[in-house]
């Protein structure tokens, strides 16, 4: 089943990209919306070219050609599970905001797999996006990892981001016991780290166009809880990641109004 993904607005000035055909980058949106909310789709390229062109009668060695052009970018990397192909899509978590992750539908991608796409991105990866990652992953866990709480992942992969970075979310996780009244739900492995990714991004002025402190961000913070949301609203902090970088920029501008 296909479904609804975001692209960024730097999709369509990506050098990086320009390098591809344009079919195979339409291809490669496609592959974003037929993946499971891990990044995994199915690899099968007649399966993949019927589900994106259904109407077109397209000829599927110029279809496997497209998918060629992705993988040499080594935006989708590819691997055999159950004697089936799929592809894992690169920086698919960086990029999407999954508020309520359904039940993973493909298998995991190998975790030498994983490891191989941060220390083998090739020339066209650039060296700030290299650095990124470096600091985001020290032994990246696998799509379908167990939850486990934040000071269990702490344990286990040891991340390595700006301590600030880390302190924000452990505000976060206190404020949300003082707000609720019990320790926030365990994530999976995987989204602890998007959460992580995604605070490095706004505070590396990727999304506001101004960095900002730990203070200003727990103030952002203490605003989040204050804030009614619509009925249901958990004040999780999967929800907090889908609408921090509006309320981010609110708090640096409260903050410089102060």
């Amino acid at each position: 089943m296909a479904r609804n993904r975001i692209i960024k607005a730097t999709f369509w000035d990506d050098q990086k990209l320009a390098t591809v055909s344009i079919e195979a980058r339409f291809v490669f949106i496609g592959t974003w919306t037929f993946a499971d909310d891990y990044g995994v789709v199915k690899g099968h390229a007649a399966w993949l070219k019927n589900r994106l062109f259904p109407y077109d009668g397209l000829e599927l060695p110029k279809f496997e050609n497209w998918l060629k052009e992705l993988e040499d970018l080594r935006v989708i990397l590819a691997f055999e599970a159950d004697e089936e192909r799929f592809y894992w899509i690169r920086n698919f978590q960086k990029h999407q905001v999954i508020n309520r992750p359904s039940q993973a539908r493909n298998p995991n991608p190998p975790q030498q797999l994983i490891e191989d796409s941060m220390n083998s991105h090739g020339a066209l990866i650039d060296e700030r996006e290299r650095e990124r990652e470096r600091k985001v992953y020290k032994g990246a866990p696998t799509a379908l990892d167990q939850a486990i709480s934040w000071q269990g992942f702490k344990e286990k992969f040891q991340p390595t981001n700006s301590e600030d970075m880390m302190q924000v979310i452990e505000y976060f996780l206190k404020s949300f016991k003082e707000c609720r009244g019990q320790d926030h739900k365990p994530l999976k492995a995987g989204y602890w780290l998007y959460l992580l990714d995604s605070c490095l991004y706004v505070s590396d002025g990727e999304h506001v166009d101004e960095d900002i402190s730990v203070n200003q961000a727990e103030r952002m913070i203490d605003n989040y809880f204050q804030t009614a949301f619509q009925p249901g609203c958990d004040y999780s902090l999967v929800h907090y990641n889908s609408v921090k970088p509006h309320r981010w920029h609110e708090a640096v501008m409260r903050s410089a109004e102060e």
